[in-house]
């Protein structure tokens, strides 16, 4: 005989089930002997029951709540017939298949006087089974109450399929799609929320990951602890817990982590609200709570929990419109930005870029800018450069933007492999004349000083600082723009040249949201070249740097 699963997971009764040799083989004897111990079975567990309802029952976590309605509906599928109803009159067959239309409309709402009865009473059977006793308006009732009448309604539904003879598996509830009568019930693994994390960074997909993005990865796994608890079970993460997780995110500052180290985020909003410091942005907070989802998919995926906690939550929408994220730089920026000691005489272009000098040094401080606002690159695809991806194509000088199999060399998109013709200006500044003497130097990499940063390997970051120093230093740092500004320039000087957006797509590799060609097929380079010719900065002056190109470096 079983022992009731409630005594044995409460500890009263420890067995599985009761077993004993009657030791006899005397039929009679063994059956006045069976029915001794009958009894004192059904005493033992008798007083199991006794001890259980006099002990208080600790709060049932959602990972008991879900396996008490998975073992629910595992035991009414084992016991569920799919025949087809043979003999029956054609009048009896369509009263079955009424009543069961009856009943799926019935469960499919939860209002209906009809669906409130029939799963309130097989619920308290449940509790009952269990040896526990439950408040009806308590929240753990509540939550099983949902449960049963959307496996009551999944069992009415493959009732009606079996009915039709329709075998199809058909699209059913997440929660009971892999319960079957005729298979083990699994019950969900308990796992912490830092475990699961942890089992997601071996994932293949994670540690393929670039360094930045896995730096990005382990910023938002900290916050996801912090805010919801790292040893919080996954089973029994809650809506409620995924909404303070946005109420966070949609509160924090940027860069807190650098801004506030060590002060908790919770902290740190309570001190951005009272000081009116500005939240993050919406795009970051929605890469926050995506990789959230995406965390609670994985646990899906891997059994630990049976719903997405964070589904259809939303951080909102920032109030300025997504043009207006960034701004172009405006003619006044574009002259302070080419007027700096770096263009027009500087000591060096290390540490005495700002300070008026005898030297004009032409590396990648001085070209990136440059060749950003004619070419609307973005600065990793012009720090990343090799020599060979300057290269002639249809009789045009371009630059061709790619990535490498070895992942050194990123791009954006698929729409961001492209070539770009260099447009007549960086020629008279002497860019195909740089490109020469890196590669009779026999240097890989275009500027090759430039260095990445130790923590994402990405060159840009490292540039990206000294960029935002050397706006600062220039007079140009205004709200909202930085060197993404440049490609915000670029493409507006596209559409002021009346430029088709087939043609403005293909110049700054920006999608279209379909299918597009990769580069080296579709428009010819030459035809991109005439193009590119109308890109024009009115009131911009670069005639101090059209020189004769220095021999040295």
């Amino acid at each position: 005989m079983k022992v009731p699963e409630a005594l044995r997971t409460a500890g009263i009764i420890k067995k599985r089930e009761f077993r004993k040799s009657l030791g006899t083989a005397n039929l009679a004897e063994a059956r006045r002997l069976l029915h001794m111990e009958s009894i004192r079975i059904d005493a033992e567990i008798a007083a199991g029951w006794r001890k259980l309802e006099s002990t208080p029952v600790a709060t049932l976590s959602r990972s008991d709540l879900d396996y008490l309605a998975l073992q629910w509906f595992h035991e009414s599928e084992n016991k569920r017939v799919i025949t087809s109803p043979t003999g029956e009159s054609e009048l009896s067959r369509e009263e079955s298949e009424h009543d069961h239309l009856y009943w799926e409309a019935v469960l499919a709402d939860p209002n209906h006087p009809d669906c409130s009865v029939t799963v309130h009473g097989t619920v308290q059977q449940i509790f009952l089974k269990q040896g526990i006793s439950i408040d009806p308006a308590a929240r753990e009732f509540a939550h099983l109450f949902e449960l049963i009448r959307r496996g009551m309604l999944e069992q009415e539904r493959r009732r009606l399929r079996a009915f039709r003879q329709d075998f199809s598996r058909g699209v059913g509830d997440e929660l009971f799609e892999h319960v079957h009568g005729d298979r083990p019930l699994q019950r969900v693994a308990r796992v912490t929320l830092s475990e699961l994390i942890n089992k997601q960074t071996t994932e293949p997909s994670r540690l393929a990951l670039s360094p930045k993005s896995k730096i990005k990865a382990a910023g938002q796994a900290r916050l996801f602890k912090e805010v919801i608890g790292a040893e919080k079970l996954i089973s029994d993460i809650t809506r409620d817990d995924a909404a303070a997780l946005v109420d966070v995110l949609t509160k924090l500052p940027a860069n807190a982590s650098k801004r506030f180290p060590g002060l908790p985020a919770r902290d740190v909003v309570d001190i951005a609200v009272t000081k009116r410091l500005a939240p993050m942005s919406r795009i970051s907070a929605k890469s926050y709570l995506s990789a959230f989802s995406s965390l609670m998919e994985f646990a899906i995926s891997r059994g630990f929990r049976t719903d997405n906690p964070a589904q259809r939550l939303s951080v909102g929408s920032d109030r300025i419109s997504a043009k207006d994220r960034r701004h172009p730089f405006n003619t006044e920026q574009l002259n302070k930005i080419f007027s700096a000691p770096l263009y027009t005489g500087c000591k060096d272009d290390q540490q005495g870029y700002a300070k008026r000098g005898p030297n004009i040094i032409r590396r990648g401080r001085f070209w990136v800018p440059l060749i950003s606002l004619f070419s609307g690159m973005r600065m990793q695809e012009i720090c990343q450069l090799e020599v060979s991806d300057i290269a002639i194509l249809d009789g045009v000088d371009v630059i061709i933007v790619q990535d490498d199999d070895a992942g050194v060399k990123r791009i954006k998109s698929a729409a961001g492999r492209r070539y770009v013709p260099i447009h007549p200006e960086l020629k008279q500044i002497g860019f195909l004349e740089y490109h020469r003497l890196m590669r009779e130097g026999g240097e890989r990499r275009l500027f090759p000083e430039l260095t990445a940063s130790e923590a994402s390997g990405y060159l840009s970051d490292n540039f990206s600082k000294w960029f935002a120093n050397f706006l600062r230093s220039a007079g140009a740092k205004r709200p909202r723009t930085s060197f993404h500004s440049f490609r915000h320039s670029y493409r507006d000087a596209l559409r002021e040249a009346n430029i088709s957006p087939e043609r403005v797509r293909a110049l700054g590799g920006w999608s279209s949201g379909r299918t597009e060609d990769d580069y080296g097929s579709g428009l010819r380079a030459s035809t991109l070249a005439n193009e590119i010719e109308k890109v024009q900065y009115p009131g911009l002056n670069l005639g101090h740097l059209h020189v004769p190109f220095p021999s040295a470096r």
